[in-house]
């Protein structure tokens, strides 16, 4: 069987009609779902799905090792490419870690990071993304960290864009996002500005990081 080279595929999808997006290898959103769950669903438990990301995963932490940058548009820092992949394979508390020792003192760059991360499938299993956003599933560790982890569930659920998000998740984030504002940490007060803005695009159901696939989706006028 011939396999196709990543440069092959994405010509055969421009040449065949499909659209193209900065941030997206496969730019149609329906289409690339439906490969998100074919992949998932080749082996059981989604067995093919986790071996291709973290193969991925790995494959970035030796970029990032090595000092080397970022091969896609999509992410600013290969750190954040391999903390996507992470993201999808069970990688969740390994994430937040990141993310909240990340914070202090680089809020706007963090806020960028949070949602190149957070823009990643979810393909199957049980989705506890909207318990844990919400604290009913309580995370380990002090309160900044248990924050992120909230946080990032919520962003996840907002940028995945599969799942309803409306009004409840806009309150969501900006609690989360104002209780970030007021910890004891270098540049915190800067995410009270964020907290009204991603709860306004939450509550309009539009991405909190547009580009040319999702940004019409859910939109309302």
């Amino acid at each position: 069987m011939n396999r196709l080279t990543a440069h092959q595929v994405s010509k055969l999808l421009t040449d065949t009609g499909w659209p193209s997006c900065e941030r997206h290898f496969v730019g149609d959103f329906g289409l690339r779902q439906m490969l998100v769950h074919r992949l998932y669903g080749l082996r059981p438990d989604g067995a093919a799905w986790y071996a291709d990301h973290h193969l991925l995963r790995d494959h970035y932490a030796e970029r990032a090792a090595d000092g080397r940058p970022p091969d896609s548009g999509a992410f600013s820092s290969v750190i954040a490419h391999r903390m996507n992949h992470h993201l999808v394979s069970g990688g969740t508390d390994d994430v937040a870690d990141h993310l909240a020792a990340t914070l202090p003192g680089r809020p706007r760059e963090w806020c960028a990071e949070l949602l190149e991360i957070a823009q990643a499938p979810y393909p199957g299993g049980a989705d506890a993304r909207r318990e844990r956003a919400q604290g009913l599933v309580t995370p380990e560790g002090p309160a900044l960290r248990r924050t992120v982890d909230q946080l990032l569930h919520a962003v996840w659920l907002c940028e995945e864009r599969t799942r309803p998000t409306g009004q409840e998740t806009a309150r969501t984030l900006a609690k989360l996002l104002e209780l970030l504002s007021i910890m004891e940490f270098d540049g915190a007060a800067q995410l009270g500005k964020v907290a009204t803005y991603w709860s306004g695009l939450a509550a309009n159901e539009q991405p909190l990081l547009r580009c040319a696939c999702t940004e019409q989706l859910g939109r309302r006028g």
